[in-house]
């Protein structure tokens, strides 16, 4: 009570006293009384250390080059003790004002620092490159109780933080891909997902924890800070108790221990807790009456606490125990006699051949192992004395390099000049063979039937390019990886692809091969494809059909299915490197008159027991692959059938798997011909193609 009424009494003072200088003491009181507290606002704060008259204020950027983002306060004068507070704008708020205290009133106190190479570590991770430079070159150390070479440490320190953090965030990035599987969610995950929820509508606090009970049993609860080393607050459990929690802090220098209770109506757990610096998360264990065991995880950072309960939310509590606690140590400066910077070893001059180009360097020291150089605000360290930065410049630059060793002993800046010579050469990619042999399936079946059919030089029609090659490869792909028989397999190339010769295949040596109920049967068609003048039937063109007799000269696609389901086999697998568009490979018309083709938007029906793969969408150009001499559809078919479409490396590959695979290639290589192309799929994704050892 008496503590409480001496910081009442130093409170009115301040106030009272006409914005008077408080000093290190006092604020230190301030601070333990929660009077100073993080998220406080910052212009109730400038108002406790005297008034604008009495402080330092330095206004800084934020990484997106946004001004006024950050303060940094301290009092003024060369003291010994220094404390040091860094103001956020944590709410994003615009600024519409230039009155200091009126943007002030809008930053929350983010953290309170004694150490200042603590503060400008995170100062340099946080902010612009303007405000690091500006720190560097113009600020006054001796206000700030550090000098050159700690500084230069500060500035390596906080610039890898930048880079861990855009390792991270690369890291995290997900490609989205169209998946054929449905996803299922869990009702663990679900639960998991409504625990998370209560976590981030915890009432805001100085610190957040997480704790898992042997009996299965999870709290979760925010504190505020009521002294300097004492924490109070609410925690819930999802056994629907409502707890009250306290701890309180034993050391005073790092790593630093205490104690804790956790009381839920009549039960006491008590325990103790370790954290290694004061911005560390920490852990914690207590037991009660009965012997169970509660292990529990802290931070001040909310969203530290919910990707803990995320990560270990169905794990057993001694999981917990064994946790490495994240890097988030108080950054202190290292000291050495050393006074010599490094020397930067770089041609003054250099000619490169490329917009993205690599930067390569060497750098000695003498007193230094560890050497990091900097270049337009990134920064590296040395591999061996050796440094290399990735660039992009379309025009010649001038690159400042500098270096700073271990004890932060900076060099003069070294100046490099980039010269662009760019010539205009083709760049030739090369395309990865085809190879029918890559894979074996594992045992020949008898029951497995295929037709191949190929056209390229059609009789009345443009070429389809590459669709006899694209035949002939197939064939070695249905023989190697989906193991059928030679004698089971029809292969029909050009001219033995005629209209004739085509239904004959379908109406007499089908019916030959095809078993009721046993066959699988494989059919692949590469070649012409177009729609009825009305769009409401697709055909299938031979080598000498004629595209304005498409009802007497071409092969109906219902035709084909009805002829087929008659035959009754097992299954039925179409590998079709068509569209119906109207147009070919190589963007020509099919039509000979100037008849319009109209596409529907529905694809025809299909068969039960049917699965069938198509190059295109109805609508879309089915492209060819110059490079590989393929059509784009047959050369990524062929390559999934290698292996690389086994998603998740089982030795068995799924339709849905197949066409998860050709749908990302065959649309980017598309691209990059300036055509969309997207291959479709009807049947079950879930459906085992094929399997392989």
């Amino acid at each position: 009570m008496k503590k409480k009424f001496l910081y009442a009494i130093l409170f009115c003072f301040i106030t009272v006293n006409s914005f008077a200088k408080i000093s290190f003491q006092s604020q230190n009181a301030l601070i333990d009384s929660g009077i100073i507290n993080k998220n406080m606002n910052c212009n109730k704060l400038v108002d406790l250390l005297g008034g604008l008259n009495q402080i330092e204020l330095l206004w800084l950027g934020n990484i997106k080059d946004e001004k006024f983002q950050y303060a940094l306060i301290n009092n003024i004068g060369r003291n010994t003790k220094k404390i040091f507070y860094l103001c956020e704008n944590s709410l994003n708020k615009k600024n519409n004002s230039d009155i200091t205290l009126e943007v002030l009133s809008n930053r929350n106190l983010m953290k309170i620092y004694y150490n200042p190479s603590s503060l400008f570590a995170d100062i340099f991770s946080l902010t612009s490159k303007d405000s690091r430079n500006y720190i560097m070159s113009t600020l006054n150390l001796q206000s700030f109780n550090i000098n050159k070479n700690e500084l230069n440490q500060s500035y390596i320190a906080g610039l890898m933080k930048i880079n861990e953090k855009l390792n991270t965030n690369t890291t995290k990035k997900i490609t989205k891909k169209k998946q054929p599987k449905k996803i299922i969610t869990t009702n663990t995950t679900s639960e998991k997902q409504k625990f998370i929820k209560k976590i981030e509508r915890l009432t805001p606090g100085d610190y957040y924890l997480f704790g898992h009970s042997t009996s299965g049993e999870k709290f979760w609860g925010s504190t505020k800070a009521i002294s300097r080393t004492l924490q109070a607050g609410k925690a819930y459990s999802s056994d629907g108790r409502t707890c009250y929690i306290r701890s309180e802090q034993k050391t005073k220098n790092a790593p630093f221990k205490g104690v804790f209770l956790l009381k839920c109506g009549n039960e006491e757990m008590n325990g103790s807790w370790t954290q290694k610096s004061a911005y560390s998360p920490g852990i914690g264990q207590g037991f009660n009456d009965s012997g169970e065991v509660v292990r529990a995880f802290f931070s001040f950072k909310q969203s530290t606490i919910i990707d803990f309960a995320s990560n270990y939310f169905d794990s057993p509590s001694n999981e917990i125990a064994s946790v490495i606690e994240p890097a988030d140590e108080e950054f202190i400066p290292k000291k050495s006699s050393d006074k010599t910077p490094p020397k930067i070893i770089i041609a003054q001059n250099i000619t490169v051949n490329n917009y993205s180009y690599t930067l390569k360097g060497k750098v000695k020291d003498t007193g230094s192992k560890n050497l990091y150089i900097e270049i337009d605000g990134m920064i590296q360290q040395a591999d061996k004395g050796e440094f290399s930065f990735k660039r992009f410049s379309p025009i010649d630059e001038k690159v400042t390099i500098v270096a700073i060793d271990q004890w932060g002993n900076r060099s003069k800046a070294t100046i490099v000049n980039i010269i662009m010579d760019i010539k205009n050469t083709e760049v030739v990619k090369e395309i990865e063979k085809l190879n029918p042999f890559k894979i074996k399936v594992n045992k020949l079946n008898n029951n497995k039937v295929a037709l191949i059919i190929g056209i390229e030089n059609y009789a009345r029609s443009p070429d389809a390019t590459y669709a006899n090659l694209d035949a002939k490869y197939f064939y070695e792909y249905i023989k190697n990886t989906f193991g059928v028989k030679t004698e089971n397999i029809k292969l029909m190339i050009n001219q033995e692809a005629n209209l004739v010769d085509s239904l004959g295949a379908l109406n007499k040596w089908l019916p030959g091969k095809v078993r009721k109920n046993q066959t699988d049967l494989i059919i692949y068609f590469a070649g012409h494809g177009l729609a009825s003048s009305d769009g409401k039937e697709l055909y299938l063109l031979p080598q000498d059909g004629d595209t304005d007799l498409l009802e007497r000269t071409a092969l109906s696609r219902t035709e084909i299915f009805k002829m087929i389901t008659k035959l009754s086999p097992k299954s039925v697998t179409m590998f079709l490197d068509t569209c119906y568009s109207g147009v070919s490979r190589d963007e020509k018309t099919l039509l000979a008159s100037a008849r319009p083709v109209r596409i529907v938007a529905d694809e025809q029906d299909t068969p039960d027991n049917f699965t069938i793969f198509s190059a295109s969408q109805l609508d879309q150009i089915s492209s060819g692959f110059k490079e590989a001499k393929n059509g784009i559809f047959s050369y990524y078919l062929m390559k999934g059938l290698e292996g690389k479409a086994d998603l998740n490396k089982d030795k068995k590959i799924t339709n849905g798997e197949l066409l998860a695979y050709m749908d990302q290639n065959v649309a980017q290589k598309a691209s990059e011909l300036g055509r969309l192309q997207n291959p479709s799929l009807a049947g079950d994704p879930d459906k085992v193609l094929m399997s392989y050892r």
